[in-house]
């Protein structure tokens, strides 16, 4: 059984969440360069954003 998301098995409290994107869209002009990202991150997670040139990592980023 997989234990609900919002329950931190470490503790007997549950996670704060600390960022939640549900659907981001972004667009210069005509020009869509973020379309449906949906980023979740709790309290102590790290994460990485990886991809190429031009993937709109940066643009993410600022958009937060």
């Amino acid at each position: 059984m997989t234990p609900p998301r919002d329950h931190n098995p470490n503790t007997d409290r549950p996670r704060v969440l600390e960022l939640s994107l549900r659907g981001v869209t972004k667009r210069f002009g005509h020009q869509r360069v973020l379309r449906g990202v949906d980023l979740t991150l709790n309290a102590g997670e790290i994460a990485l954003l990886l991809g190429p040139n031009g993937a709109g990592k940066t643009t993410l980023m600022h958009t937060l």
